[in-house]
């Protein structure tokens, strides 16, 4: 007599949810036409080989499922030239060796270099207030307000009260009477907080009142540096070269869940899931924050973070500065997406000239920046203060410890003894300084002086972490960072 089996319900439903996803994950694999791998480049000397081999296999592995461009500079020379994918998926386009892509928040470290380059030339002292060379600035309580602050993002002015349509914001006479009325949310130069797109409208201003031509920062940067060494990167992009743009793949649910788990350095996990107020909210679902402890004199900041839009794109609930609860905050203006609908992908936003994320170029052209600034266009005295490393802050906005200053964030470089895990294994953090910027989507530039390495990585694949905590970049770095210690560099 045959023996029936009674499966326990709880294990019934385990298997349920299983097999679901075990489908949902195969139509999700299989449901699109899958295109071949496509890579060019150079690598320019052979002991970088591994790196090639490193980023062809972020594709292989799908960490990568777009484009992306890399190159590295070693001894000041290019030694890796590579790129590959694709710059439109939907279209088949392939990225090449002149495709551009939306630089997101690294363009900070290009309206950075514009401002050294005014130090540099005597114009500008970082220490000065922003008031010496714009005077109504100055006004509610932004009197000693410094250009470093601003740089550090430590001006008090993360975001602003009043919203700002696209009209308003291609306008930069209105956008100088929006910052002289703006009051800092905090004495400025006592914290942190990240200046998503406030950073980029400040420097603008700097630039106009402090350069003795009083251009802008896209045509500063373009007169300055892009025109004279040739160097293809765009803060303000001519509508004619719009067609070497690469489109940013707009993240779906399920792309956010499998590359947070997936893709994402666990240790970037904490910062995401670290407050319990935390929730993964579609940007268009946000209304308005709810204000809790206004009355408190408690400086509480309560985060709502978006799973598939990074650090730009936190809406913040700030409940009690000044014991004053903004109701009415969003941090970064709506019309400014990069889910769905994914607006950096148009082409009228990225002529509007700003210059905290709307910077447009590659992986050449940020290196080569980098290479031409450090080598040609600084003095000697400047570089060795810029490489100083600043003390460390708590980003209220970040909710994490950074390095920054200068407009430039501050890293330790890193390297590795033991075997190279990519989810666990970190490279061991060592007293050797480098600095640079990073950016949702893996874009990144970094320069260790140490060893005379600039790094550069851009990508249209929206994915989580950022530097070593995006692991598509991380294997990267790690690659490069083995030959450096084969090289016998000083990477103990």
């Amino acid at each position: 007599m045959p023996i029936c089996m009674v499966i326990p319900a709880e294990i019934k439903r385990t298997l349920f949810v299983v097999v679901f996803f075990a489908i949902l994950v195969h139509i999700y694999r299989n449901a699109f036409t899958k295109l071949p791998h496509y890579f060019r480049g150079k690598i320019y000397d052979r002991r970088f080989d591994e790196v090639e081999s490193a980023f062809k296999q972020n594709f292989y592995d799908e960490y990568e499922q777009g484009g992306a461009s890399l190159v590295v500079y070693y001894q000041n020379k290019l030694v890796v030239d590579l790129w590959g994918g694709y710059a439109d998926r939907n279209a088949a386009r392939r990225w090449m060796k002149n495709t551009l892509v939306v630089t997101l928040s690294t363009t900070k470290i290009i309206a950075a270099f514009c401002i050294a380059l005014l130090v540099d030339r005597g114009y500008i002292n970082y220490s000065d207030p922003i008031s010496k060379y714009w005077p109504n600035f100055r006004k509610n309580g932004k009197a000693k307000t410094t250009i470093e602050m601003v740089l550090s993002h430590t001006a008090g002015l993360p975001y602003l009260d009043q919203f700002i349509p696209v009209h308003q914001f291609k306008n930069h006479t209105v956008m100088r009477m929006v910052l002289e009325d703006a009051k800092p949310k905090w004495s400025p130069g006592t914290r942190m907080a990240y200046h998503s797109y406030t950073y980029g409208w400040i420097i603008d201003q700097i630039i106009r009142h402090a350069d003795p031509e009083h251009r802008g920062l896209a045509q500063f940067f373009k007169e300055e540096i892009a025109d004279k060494y040739a160097v293809d990167y765009f803060i303000s992009l001519p509508r004619e070269e719009y067609y070497r743009v690469a489109r940013f793949m707009p993240i779906t649910w399920l792309q956010s869940i499998k590359d947070f788990f997936w893709r994402t350095d666990p240790r970037a996990h904490p910062f995401w899931l670290r407050n319990y107020k935390s929730m993964i909210i579609d940007q268009n679902d946000v209304k308005t924050p709810i204000c809790e402890n206004s009355n408190s004199d408690h400086q509480e900041y309560s985060t709502i973070k978006l799973l598939s839009v990074d650090r730009d794109y936190f809406f913040t609930n700030l409940s009690s500065f000044d014991n004053n609860c903004d109701e009415n905050f969003v941090m970064i203006p709506p019309w400014l997406g990069r889910r769905f609908p994914s607006t950096v992908n148009n082409p009228n936003y990225l002529q509007i000239g700003e210059g905290s994320m709307l910077g447009v170029g590659n992986a050449r052209s940020l290196a080569k920046i980098f290479h031409i600034v450090l080598n040609n266009k600084l003095s000697e005295s400047l570089q060795f203060y810029l490489k100083q490393s600043p003390a460390k802050n708590d980003d209220l906005i970040m909710g994490s410890n950074i390095f920054r200053s200068n407009g430039f964030i501050y890293y330790m470089t890193n390297s590795s003894k033991s075997s190279m895990n990519k989810f666990l294994d970190i490279l061991k953090f060592q007293e050797l300084w480098g600095y640079g910027h990073d950016s949702y989507g893996c874009q990144q530039v970094f320069y260790d002086p140490k060893n005379n390495v600039i790094i550069a990585y851009t990508s249209n694949f929206i994915k989580f972490g950022t530097f070593l905590k995006c692991l598509p970049y991380q294997i990267i770095h790690l690659s490069i960072y083995n030959v450096l210690r084969n090289l016998g560099n000083s990477i103990n």
